[in-house]
């Protein structure tokens, strides 16, 4: 198991958030629809629809930052069930890493560029997951390169941002689809 770095022992509630969001209202958040995806602010949340088989939606929020630690309570809000995540260190629509949780309880990491995805971490049980409809709290913190992914409190994995180290970075969310649609992820507390 992974022990987390120093620089973990200092708290968020220590430092000011430079962006927060709990989706009582659409702000500046991006809403829309395209083939396979709707994403907007519905019933005080954020939500992602993928409504195609084998389909992923990422969007971005947020400014652009070197160093952060981003938390989000997410969900799923429907029994059709993908994965659900952030997107950190993104330097793009296409340059990210996705960290994606699914209903039987585990995560998975992948590495996204304009060439495509490479798996960082093929779907792995994490007990400190919560199964189906519950509401899973993510926690990403990067500090330079490293990368600590965190479920409900629980480091799962340290990784390395392998893009531009000089370049700030945004966070999103993300949901993906299997074999079927209908994958309805709701995101909160931001």
């Amino acid at each position: 198991r992974p022990r987390p770095p120093t620089w973990h022992s200092r708290t968020a509630a220590a430092c000011a958030p430079i962006y927060s969001d709990n989706f009582d209202a659409p702000g500046n958040l991006p809403s829309g629809e395209q083939e396979g995806a709707v994403w907007g602010v519905v019933e005080g949340k954020y939500r992602l629809l993928i409504k195609s088989a084998n389909f992923f939606e990422p969007q971005l929020i947020g400014p652009a930052l070197k160093d952060y630690q981003v938390d989000v309570d997410a969900q799923f809000n429907s029994d059709s069930t993908g994965t659900y995540g952030l997107v950190v260190a993104a330097r793009g629509q296409d340059d990210y890493i996705a960290f994606a949780v699914d209903a039987d309880r585990n995560f998975m990491i992948t590495r996204r560029t304009s060439g495509g995805s490479t798996p960082i971490q093929e779907a792995t049980f994490a007990p400190a997951l919560k199964p189906g409809q519950a509401i899973n709290h993510l926690r990403v913190i990067q500090r330079g390169q490293q990368i600590a992914l965190y479920a409900n409190d629980v480091l799962l994995k340290l990784i390395n941002d392998d893009g531009d180290p000089n370049s700030n970075k945004q966070i999103g969310l993300i949901a993906a689809s299997f074999n079927r649609g209908g994958v309805d992820a709701r995101f909160d507390n931001v």
